[in-house]
């Protein structure tokens, strides 16, 4: 009888877990607040980028789906923004190599790239993207000039999942492009 006992409770709580229905409680209020569903990083909305530089620390060593502006130099790609300014806010940018050739494809082909019939990615529009990849504080190594070697933040991309506008090129790009 025991035993059924315990087997019904867990049935129970493994119902109202795949229902959602587990609250959480603000220790500081004391209120609480129902919690939607545990959703992978590529479904969840995505973090705007500031919000990844201003609390580093909630994301490290995370798969993260991000909202930013690639931004390109002779020395490497990197996500900053005017309203999180700051060298230390600055987040170096590499490419997965495994997904690189898809990544390069597709921002080409937004950022009009493709359209001229070259697959090669223009780097000087300054594509606003909505991006997942892994994201890591780490200690700046400065062995070379490369913005990989001198930031304290790192992001890895997976993939590109849209292109929403070029800062530099905003009628050729992304979702404008060829209106």
């Amino acid at each position: 009888m025991r035993g059924k006992i315990v087997l019904v409770g867990i049935f129970i709580a493994a119902l109202l877990a795949l229902a959602g229905f587990f609250t959480l409680r603000d220790k500081r209020t004391g209120q609480t607040e129902q919690m939607e569903s545990l959703a992978l990083p590529t479904e969840q909305t995505p973090i705007q980028y500031c919000d990844l530089a201003n609390h580093p620390e909630l994301y490290d060593g995370q798969t993260v789906r991000v909202t930013a502006t690639l931004y390109f130099m002779m020395h490497g790609f990197k996500f900053m923004d005017k309203a999180c300014l700051g060298d230390e806010k600055e987040t170096a940018v590499i490419f997965n190599p495994a997904h690189q050739r898809e990544v390069v494809k597709k921002l080409a082909k937004a950022t009009g790239g493709s359209a001229a019939g070259a697959d090669e990615f223009n780097p000087w529009n300054f594509p606003k993207i909505i991006a997942t990849g892994k994201f890591s504080r780490v200690t700046p190594s400065h062995k070379s000039d490369t913005v990989a070697d001198n930031s304290n933040l790192l992001f890895e991309i997976d993939e590109v999942e849209q292109v929403l506008g070029c800062e530099r090129v905003p009628n050729d790009c992304g979702p404008n492009m060829n209106k």
